[in-house]
């Protein structure tokens, strides 16, 4: 057992890192039945938290603007995927439009980071 503390890891204290697990979280509950826009999704959010986590742990103001714009793109892309499966009939027009409020709010935390 590592003797780690989760808690000194920059992303922790980002609420942004937060809501985008809510976001990951909520997309994987969801009923997406196209295989490709569910794959996308689930791919494009995981890439999200990923890049946030990254981000947090840059030092460089630069560094951080630039990883939290690819997060940024990313939350962008899952929230399509959604969007594109509830067009064809493949996700409930409800997880549709609770995944795009949360992607919506990680995205406006993004961009407020300079992402």
């Amino acid at each position: 057992m590592s003797d780690h503390n989760p808690s000194s890891l920059p992303h922790h204290c980002l609420e942004v890192w937060h809501v985008a697990m809510q976001l990951l979280a909520l997309v994987h509950r969801a009923e997406i039945s196209d295989s490709d826009c569910r794959a996308q999704a689930r791919k494009s959010a995981r890439s999200c938290v990923a890049n946030i986590a990254e981000g947090a742990g840059r030092r460089s103001r630069a560094d951080k603007q630039r990883v939290y714009a690819i997060a940024r793109g990313e939350v962008g892309e899952c929230v399509a995927h959604v969007e594109i499966a509830n067009a064809i009939g493949a996700c409930s027009e409800e997880a549709a439009r609770e995944i795009a409020a949360i992607g919506s709010s990680v995205s406006a935390m993004l961009w407020r980071l300079g992402g």
